[in-house]
């Protein structure tokens, strides 16, 4: 059975201080759950901030991770963060090709590529790969296509030895940040496509086992109709995480509370 995953991406949010405050109150409430080993739960804040959370959960379940790292390993390449710096700071996960990042940063299908197979092949992180369709793309109807499309770019040169430390996290651009949800039905569509790619390229049992998370406008009012889908696995949170009350909540739904 495998097991949830949440994940919180803090974006670019949060001060040291503040940092401190959510670790407290979060490590609080988890010392009241005996059962916190049947979901895994991670925090993914700005770069500055991995070092101290890490140190700050050290004694926690609470997993701490990147939002991006650099193709670059090390060089002239002013303002980016190599491989071998991220693994310095404590970080157990990194996330790559986030909507953000292909939008705004203009990222592209091979660069992103690029940085799974060195990160599954230079450390030993969860790489937590996003895929999703903009608004346009889905009023054509072309969701899954698109989608999987990414996700076949970004698998291309990931060896069957490797594929099963990959965690997917299913972005609809559309309802990042919007409001608007998309319903119980959309998620699990998508996750299910998900998986059925990642089975042919990799193999049935490989495809039962991967993890596909949900990410899009995620609150403790709809998570629990989302994740009851059964392809569904867990959660890529990004406002909802802010708060530490908000993102023990949603814990709280995976784990059937």
């Amino acid at each position: 059975m495998r097991r949830p995953l949440i994940i919180a991406n803090w974006k670019l949010h949060k001060g040291l201080e503040e940092t401190k405050a959510y670790a407290d109150r979060l490590k609080g409430a988890l010392t009241d759950e005996p059962e916190y080993p049947n979901v895994d739960l991670a925090i993914c804040p700005p770069f500055p901030l991995i070092h101290p959370l890490s140190e700050m959960l050290r004694e926690s379940p609470v997993a701490v991770g990147a939002q991006n790292v650099s193709i670059r390993v090390e060089g002239a390449f002013t303002g980016e963060v190599g491989i071998n710096q991220l693994k310095d700071t404590g970080a157990q996960i990194v996330i790559l090709g986030h909507s953000e990042r292909r939008n705004v940063f203009n990222e592209t299908d091979d660069l992103i590529a690029e940085k799974l197979a060195l990160v599954l092949t230079e450390t030993n992180l969860t790489p937590v790969l996003c895929v999703g369709e903009s608004l346009q793309v889905r009023e054509k109807g072309e969701q899954a296509a698109f989608t999987t499309r990414q996700l076949e770019s970004a698998l291309h040169n990931v060896s069957d030895e490797l594929a099963g430390r990959i965690v997917i996290a299913y972005e609809p651009i559309w309802a990042i940040g919007t409001g608007v949800n998309a319903t119980p039905g959309d998620a699990q569509a998508m996750c299910k496509a998900i998986r059925q790619v990642f089975a042919a390229r990799f193999g049935e049992n490989a495809g039962s086992e991967l993890r596909i998370l949900y990410g899009g406008s995620i609150k403790p009012a709809n998570w629990r109709d989302i994740f009851a889908g059964e392809d569904v696995d867990g959660g890529l949170v990004g406002g909802a995480s802010l708060d530490a009350t908000d993102f023990f909540a949603l814990y709280q739904i995976a784990l059937g509370s």
